[in-house]
């Protein structure tokens, strides 16, 4: 399972606070999970057929690697990170990423996962240039523009 190493590592965490009586103030909310294989793969959150069998309203936002200055220095031209976040309040709801440095990028989406926060959070943030990371900016943008025009 991708995210055996990490899960044990915190699962043994908690046991030793246990074990020695030592409050424990800190549950992960959100676990990422990786795949190292070529290309990368790393997700965190909730995956769309979850939310459309919830009947969870929900949008996403696509970015591709290519359309990053990065992905052209750096030769990766076939990545994608997708964002899915609520319809309504805009709630940022799940992350996937192929492509590579997918496992690294993904803490990024898993940090605003954590605290609740929305897609907004990547539109009015500022992110390094040239880096992945502005994938987060490019998806955000692509799902609110997609809520505001639908058919485009």
């Amino acid at each position: 399972f991708p995210a055996l190493a990490a899960t044990a590592m915190e699962q043994g965490r908690l046991a030793a606070c246990h074990a020695f009586q030592l409050p424990d103030t800190h549950k992960p909310k959100v676990i990422p999970y990786g795949i190292y294989s070529i290309p990368e793969v790393s997700m965190v959150g909730l995956h769309e057929e979850e939310l459309t069998a919830a009947n969870i309203p929900h949008a996403t936002g696509r970015a591709f690697f290519r359309e990053m200055a990065r992905g052209h220095i750096s030769g990766d031209l076939h990545g994608l990170l997708k964002v899915i976040f609520h319809r309504e309040t805009h709630a940022l709801l799940g992350v996937h990423i192929i492509g590579a440095g997918a496992t690294e990028l993904i803490h990024i989406g898993q940090s605003v996962l954590t605290y609740g926060g929305t897609v907004e959070y990547f539109v009015h943030n500022v992110f390094n240039y040239p880096t992945m990371a502005e994938c987060y900016r490019t998806a955000a943008l692509d799902g609110l523009n997609r809520l505001l025009h639908p058919h485009s």
